[in-house]
């Protein structure tokens, strides 16, 4: 098979996950040598991620390839939510980082700010009308910025048990420190937020008494 060639760079591995490709390409400079993962759409590379190590591309390359695989496999499935991945879209530039709490939920970051992206089908489904008042929705999710909104996400993921933590995260501090914040910033979701619990909580049936032994007769 012919070598290929793309802007000085030798292509060394390639990757195909259906109709998709991944590759690896390397150029060698007074330097040293440079390492790139691109995607390719017909001999056309895109999206190129840059190394000074080859580990950290081959890594790279089984990330991406990992990604499009899953995306692929959510299409075939007909899932209302895209899967967030390297690249994917979020209202503060591509993505960088991701952490999934669960499908259709998770934290971004990006190269200049993160926060909380939560699929349309999962917000409708899970949060409160209140709770998204105070979300950006774009390209099918509900965005909540960190520093800001994300403490209303993190509130309504704690109240449903959906909410993933690191270990090096203690819950307890995050949860008084959310609602700090939500009480301080967002007094109108907090209020809102207590009369639907009020609500649940009158609504729930009453537990049945514990019947007391009867003493023994003497």
């Amino acid at each position: 098979m012919e070598q290929r060639m793309y802007q000085g760079y030798t292509i060394t591995d390639s990757v195909h996950v259906g109709d998709a490709e991944f590759v690896i390409g390397e150029k060698k400079t007074c330097a040293g040598t440079i390492y790139v993962t691109w995607r390719n759409r017909g001999d056309d590379f895109i999206s190129g991620h840059y190394f000074d190590h080859r580990y950290a591309a081959e890594s790279d390359l089984l990330e991406r390839t990992a990604w499009e695989l899953n995306e692929q496999k959510r299409r075939n499935r007909r899932e209302d939510y895209p899967i967030i991945g390297p690249e994917s879209y979020s209202p503060w530039g591509n993505v960088t980082r991701w952490e999934m709490h669960c499908p259709g939920v998770y934290t971004v970051t990006t190269a200049i700010h993160g926060g909380v992206g939560v699929a349309a089908e999962m917000a409708h489904k899970y949060f409160s009308s209140a709770a998204l008042e105070c979300s950006l929705f774009e390209n099918g999710y509900y965005w909540f910025e960190e520093n800001h909104t994300i403490a209303v996400a993190y509130r309504e993921l704690m109240d449903k048990g959906l909410l993933v933590l690191t270990k090096d995260i203690d819950p307890n501090k995050l949860e008084r420190d959310t609602n700090r914040c939500i009480k301080k910033y967002f007094p109108d979701y907090w209020r809102a937020r207590k009369k639907m619990l009020a609500q649940k909580s009158s609504l729930a049936p009453a537990r049945p008494a514990i019947p007391r032994r009867k003493e023994r007769e003497r």
